[in-house]
């Protein structure tokens, strides 16, 4: 079974919670942002592209992870507690198409990264999502 179909089955249940802002976070929620992040997935990556997912112990990473499966990538979660030069050696092996990240990483990375496209990831609270 695929991630859409569960977040149907169980689309009233309790996901995650986003414990900095208190916001529990649905199946549906979930599948929201899937389908949010799948818009903007399609102008950027194609299916089996690597995808570094540079973000902590956050409702945002579970997202991220589950919508760059959701599409057919291949995620890479990377602590995004590490050096930034360590960062750019292991960005040298995986390749990655994109790097996902938080706003409060993004910056920093704009400024380190130059070969890569980097996405900020948040939690939309208001979307619609699909049955496709």
């Amino acid at each position: 079974m695929d991630i859409k179909n569960i977040c149907r089955q169980y689309s009233n249940r309790i996901f995650g919670v986003d414990y900095l802002k208190n916001n529990k976070i649905s199946y549906k929620k979930l599948l929201d942002n899937i389908y949010h992040y799948l818009n903007i997935f399609i102008n950027d990556l194609s299916p089996n592209d690597n995808v570094v997912i540079f973000i902590g112990n956050k409702i945002e990473y579970q997202i991220a992870f589950f919508s760059v499966l959701a599409f057919g990538g291949i995620p890479t979660p990377l602590n995004p507690d590490i050096p930034l030069d360590t960062l750019k050696e292991y960005l040298e092996i995986i390749s990655p198409e994109i790097i996902l990240c938080t706003h409060e990483n993004e910056q920093k990375l704009q400024k380190k990264i130059k070969d890569c496209k980097i996405l900020s990831i948040s939690i939309v609270q208001s979307c619609n999502s699909s049955d496709n």
